[in-house]
């Protein structure tokens, strides 16, 4: 996976390849198309927990791509989708007078997330009512991902001290 292109496959529970590997990019017309492909699931396939899981992890690393590697605006993104997201980004850049990549380049600086009240759907506390679950505040949450060159990357904060750091 890279930034702006994923490589998605669809498994039934039992592991059985419903739709074999194909390639989609980031962009409306491939989004719509797995949208249709997603579409093919029934609720009851979505409260499967191993159906839920799979489309969530793609939604997710798609949110985690879109938002430049944000562990932050990417956990948000995905609870109120990358367009709304941009949104509240774009606001909290206009007011900081800075771009949205200034804001999503420093991990530690989440007072993009005082915006979110411009967006109507999805849970505004989505962030903190997730990492709520973390029983030891001061570990690093740390991702490695593949950048859109090739080159293995490693992104991380600690949510506690609000601290982070990025290794590229």
């Amino acid at each position: 996976v890279s930034k702006g292109k994923s490589t998605v496959a669809i498994l039934s529970i039992e592991g059985e390849v419903i739709e074999m590997p194909f390639n989609i990019n980031h962009d409306v017309e491939d989004l719509e198309k797995l949208d249709t492909k997603l579409q093919k699931f029934s609720k009851e396939d979505l409260k499967n927990p191993k159906t839920n899981i799979s489309v969530a992890c793609i939604i997710l690393r798609y949110s985690f791509d879109e938002m430049d590697h944000n562990i932050t605006a990417a956990l948000q993104a995905y609870n109120f989708g990358v367009g709304n997201m941009n949104k509240v980004l774009t606001k909290a850049a206009s007011e900081k007078e800075c771009t949205v990549e200034d804001l999503l380049r420093n991990q530690a600086d989440t007072s993009y997330l005082n915006y979110r009240n411009i967006v109507t759907v999805g849970d505004p506390k989505y962030v903190e009512n997730t990492l709520r679950f973390i029983q030891n505040p001061n570990e690093e949450i740390s991702i490695s991902y593949i950048d859109e060159n090739g080159n293995p990357q490693k992104t991380s904060m600690i949510i506690n001290n609000e601290q982070s750091t990025r290794t590229l």
